[in-house]
């Protein structure tokens, strides 16, 4: 990246030869984004994919004048803070779409895998004011495949090359594919724990009475049971047995049963009678039988009863 300072750097006979000065690393510049770039292009590639691209414009290498990025992809990686295969997850639409290439770059006579990065898909500066268009499939790519430093972009058909995964330098390979994983065994239910002899047996009726209802709101019925079993000594059965109706009851799942018990012990109501508690029966009160006699003044003389209680027992 060069800037249009024209500086000099020899001067032979009465001639003086200029090139650009280089630029900083400061006073380097991310390409200018357009509306496409949120309208289509975080569509099409995603935006961890787009992060992932100015991330790697700030990495490049720019004394060779290829933009190239200088890693393989196990040190890439690392740099980037990310796992290899969040790594060739994230390159894979940048190298369909045109924003990333890649080539076998040669030091010291080692061979290294890296990624070429254009500051526009398929380095051509028009298109970043265009809608993204893929050019190529992942699964098929190779370092010499495309050239988008050519006009054209995408090669003919008859310059298409069979490449074979195996030809591949190591590092441009695909993965290997993962084994079909096997089904998983199904969780066996937890052993229901079981009430305390001193648990007051309404707590245990209104427990059963309610079950269904508690499972159905993913209610943790161990749980239940061992904060009953350890507050037996300290807290009411009938507050107990409010406990357990809110906890059939509420309209909602219920996913931390221990959270929920304790904000409903701050609710629960001074008097609360179980559900399964027994009915007493209503005695009924013998009918009220006056001990005077009761005279009908109606009558001529008014000295006849109006009814004889002469037989009762009082």
């Amino acid at each position: 990246m060069t800037n249009d300072t024209l500086t000099p750097v020899t001067e032979a006979e009465g001639t003086m030869t200029l090139e650009k000065a280089t630029k900083t690393r400061h006073q380097l510049n991310l390409p200018i984004m357009h509306f496409v770039t949120v309208d289509d292009w975080f569509e099409k590639i995603g935006e961890k994919s787009f992060c992932m691209w100015l991330k790697l414009l700030t990495m490049v290498d720019r004394k060779n004048g290829k933009d190239t990025v200088k890693y393989s992809q196990q040190l890439l990686a690392k740099k980037l803070g990310v796992s290899r295969p969040t790594l060739i997850k994230l390159l894979k639409p940048l190298y369909e779409y045109g924003f990333i290439n890649y080539i076998e770059y040669v030091q010291d006579g080692n061979a290294f895998q890296n990624v070429i990065v254009f500051e526009s898909p398929l380095n051509d500066d028009a298109n970043l004011l265009k809608p993204l268009v893929k050019v190529r499939d992942w699964e098929k790519r190779t370092e010499d495949k495309f050239d988008f430093t050519k006009k054209g972009g995408r090669p003919k058909k008859q310059d298409a090359i069979e490449v074979v995964e195996a030809d591949l330098p190591k590092g441009m390979q695909d993965l290997p594919k993962e084994e079909p994983k096997e089904e998983p065994k199904p969780v066996k239910k937890a052993k229901e724990v079981a009430f305390n002899e001193n648990v007051n047996p309404l707590v245990v009726t209104d427990f059963e009475y309610w079950k269904a209802k508690m499972i159905e709101n993913k209610v943790d019925l161990n749980v239940v049971i061992k904060w009953v079993n350890k507050n037996v000594d300290t807290i009411p059965y009938t507050q107990m047995c409010f406990v357990l109706k809110q906890l059939a009851t509420y309209s909602e799942d219920i996913h931390k049963t221990g959270a929920f018990i304790s904000t409903t012990m701050k609710l629960v109501p001074t008097v609360y009678h179980p559900i399964t508690a027994p009915v007493e029966p209503v005695t009924e009160e013998p009918a009220f039988q006056p001990q005077v006699k009761l005279y009908n003044f109606l009558e001529e003389k008014g000295d006849k009863p109006a009814f004889n209680n002469d037989d009762l027992p009082f």
